[in-house]
């Protein structure tokens, strides 16, 4: 004997709406990360280099908050070059390391070149592509002197 409920009705303001049960996972199944490809390898070594994952979440707060605080030099490094802002700055660059490890930013300008540059120092000359600037960096200046210093009142 079946019983007949009627047509369905469309559900009301007040009705409960009970998701679907999720698929059963096999253990030991992967579920895929909504991390950027490479970044999850770079929080892993962060952990390590810091020592524990602690020392590492205060690690990138601390960068956090200098990325969204103002630094005079970088603002008028921005307007230089011709960005509205310190942080539309930062996001036309993209990190980079020399020899030694210092870290370094190399920045596409609106011309199509790329500039590179760190907190202290911007370096001579402009590079057609970020690989051809990567490669400027990692020879030597001819002369350390050639390096421009940042100049207080530019």
């Amino acid at each position: 004997m079946t019983t007949d409920r009627g047509p369905l009705r469309a559900p009301g303001p007040h009705d409960v709406h009970v998701p679907p049960v999720p698929k059963p996972r096999p253990p030991g199944a992967q579920v895929e990360s909504a991390t950027p490809q490479g970044v999850e390898r770079h929080a892993q070594e962060l952990v390590h280099e810091a020592g524990s994952v602690r020392k590492a979440k205060r690690a990138i707060d601390s960068a956090m908050q200098k990325e969204t605080g103002s630094d005079f030099r970088e603002d008028q490094l921005a307007v230089k070059w011709g960005f509205k802002s310190r942080k539309e700055l930062l996001a036309a660059s993209t990190p980079i390391y020399d020899q030694e490890g210092d870290s370094w930013w190399a920045t596409a300008l609106a011309d199509g070149r790329w500039s590179v540059w760190n907190q202290n120092t911007i370096r001579p000359g402009m590079y057609s592509s970020l690989d051809e600037a990567m490669q400027g960096l990692s020879k030597p200046a001819a002369d350390e002197k050639s390096s421009t210093k940042y100049p207080e009142g530019f």
